[in-house]
């Protein structure tokens, strides 16, 4: 599966949208290029999307997936980790499939050895 242009797809269709804050629905600001890996698009508006909280953890797994090797995958994995602890503005709720969890976990205490 080819994990990049499914995740640029989708961002570039979300884009299309036109989302704005305000209007009724909840997102999350998302950086397309991750701040980590690019921290000279950190503040780059084009770098920025705006996501559903489902939107946003699916983009967060899929750069897992797309950075897959070295610091730039235990960086994804680190970023992915912390959305999944209960810090959520919604309720304080943040829905976390265990077997993906369990996965993304293990593969970030097999990263930090």
């Amino acid at each position: 599966m080819n994990y990049e242009k499914n995740y640029y797809d989708y961002i570039n269709y979300v884009k299309t949208l036109n989302r704005k804050r305000g209007d009724g629905n909840y997102y999350e600001r998302h950086h397309i290029k991750p701040k980590s890996i690019f921290p000279e698009l950190a503040k780059d508006k084009d770098n920025l999307v705006l996501l559903t909280a489902r939107e946003h953890f699916l983009a967060h797994y899929l750069l897992c997936k797309i950075y897959s090797e070295g610091k730039e995958h235990f960086q994804m994995l680190c970023a992915f980790q912390r959305m999944t602890k209960n810090t959520s503005k919604v309720n304080n709720l943040l829905y976390m499939n265990s077997r993906l969890f369990e996965k993304m976990k293990t593969e970030l205490v097999e990263q930090r050895r």
